[in-house]
């Protein structure tokens, strides 16, 4: 898509990266992007990077190299760059104090660096800043408080807030019986504090880019004009591997990522515990950040912990499902590997994925909190393995193929335009 207007000062800003290189990177193919704004990106040039290449090990020097872009580089603006650095050592040692610390950190470099955005997008006559949700009010505060008419475009990667916590509120309504504390590393991100700043993103900015329905109607049930909302599904990295027959004796059902109340672990577990088949196995892999372990009641449920991901490929080869029971998630890239892996996907209404998922061809959708319906829905497929299984696996690998970033570039270049126009 050619750029047929005549707007060409956007500035994409995010104090880390999540999805912003490609966002970034979209608008700088199709000569919309001015500015693209941050606090740590890798210069090899740099005394800084150069000095603490000396320190990282091989995991950490892999991030750091990462954060760099060939078509990104020229546009690359930072700031407040040592505060980035050190929030990025407080999420690495803020393991055991439920996030309180990242959380405070987020914010003071959340207010820090969008201070000094804003003004240089007013004092450059910038016309659109796409900006992302959680990151975004130091930047938005400020342009507010300037009465500047930047139009601002907020990038949600995750569903709206006030969301998120109705739905481990009633979580901890339904499980009784769990001590409200083991959700404390949850709730933390969402205190009455940081949801008025959420909620004051929200009701300050002029456009939403969405990357899934789910995250749609999170921000449609608080306000935001469904008009205001643009789909732009993200891509992949995923290549699609040659579909092989398996062997039906037992079906294994893979879950990859954080094991927690909010990722619904817990009723995948209570769901497995009560499958009294030999057929039948599920492996939990990921970090079991909320204990989950203590639910574990049968010996076909295995928890193997965090592994690396150049080593995942042989856990998703030898599975037949991948399957979430999450809470909430915008869309979850660990299910799409599943499919590029050509793995059925059982998730819930609530994860981005279900978008793609048609019930009996290439998973299922499923309730949020239903151990019983998990419980079906993998008896199910047990129980008629052997005639869709392969079927299934056929049909599931093509989801991979239709989420490029090509696409996604296109939708993003497609949206600005229309915003431009506004």
């Amino acid at each position: 898509m050619k750029n047929d207007i005549n707007i060409k000062k956007i500035i994409v800003f995010h104090p880390m990266k999540q999805h912003s290189y490609k966002t970034a990177e979209a608008l700088a193919k199709n000569g919309m992007l001015y500015q693209y704004c941050t606090s740590i990106y890798y210069n090899p040039k740099s005394f800084l990077y150069k000095f603490l290449s000396i320190f990282l090990g091989e995991k950490n020097m892999e991030k750091m190299l990462s954060r760099n872009s060939d078509i990104l580089t020229p546009y690359v603006k930072t700031y407040s760059t040592l505060l980035g650095l050190i929030f990025l050592l407080v999420e690495r040692l803020d393991k055991n104090s439920n996030d309180k610390y990242i959380t405070k950190m987020q914010y003071l470099l959340t207010k820090n660096i969008g201070k000094k955005v804003a003004k240089v997008a007013i004092k450059n006559k910038v016309d659109i800043i796409i900006t992302y949700d959680t990151w975004s009010y130091g930047l938005i505060k400020e342009l507010r408080k300037r009465k500047s008419n930047i139009k601002i475009v907020l990038d949600y990667s995750s569903l709206y807030a006030e969301e998120i916590l109705n739905i481990l509120q009633t979580d901890i309504n339904i499980n009784k019986n769990i001590n409200r504390n083991m959700y404390d590393r949850s709730l933390s991100a969402f205190k009455p504090n940081l949801i008025n700043l959420y909620r004051y993103e929200k009701d300050n900015s002029d456009f939403f880019l969405s990357p899934s329905s789910v995250v749609d109607k999170s921000l449609i049930k608080y306000g935001v004009d469904t008009k205001k909302i643009y789909r732009c599904t993200y891509g992949t990295n995923f290549n699609r591997v040659l579909l092989k027959k398996k062997s039906n004796k037992q079906i294994t059902f893979i879950y990859v990522g954080r094991l927690s109340y909010a990722k619904g672990v817990h009723y995948l577990i209570n769901a497995f515990n009560k499958i009294y088949r030999e057929d039948v196995k599920l492996i939990l892999v990921g970090n079991d950040i909320d204990n989950m372990s203590k639910f574990v009641k049968s010996k076909n449920i295995e928890i193997i912990g965090e592994v690396q991901h150049s080593k995942l490929f042989k856990l998703l080869e030898k599975s037949d499902v991948i399957i979430s029971a999450s809470l909430y998630d915008s869309f979850s890239i660990a299910l799409l590997e599943g499919a590029s892996y050509n793995l059925p996907i059982i998730c819930t209404y609530n994860v981005g994925v279900s978008d793609y998922i048609v019930d009996g061809k290439n998973g299922f959708v499923i309730k949020i909190q239903d151990s019983e319906e998990i419980k079906k829905k993998v008896e199910y497929i047990l129980n008629n393995k052997n005639e869709m299984l392969y079927k299934m696996s056929k049909e599931s690998g093509k989801i991979t193929d239709k989420l490029t970033w090509d696409n996604y570039y296109k939708n993003i270049q497609y949206s600005l335009v229309k915003i431009c126009k506004i």
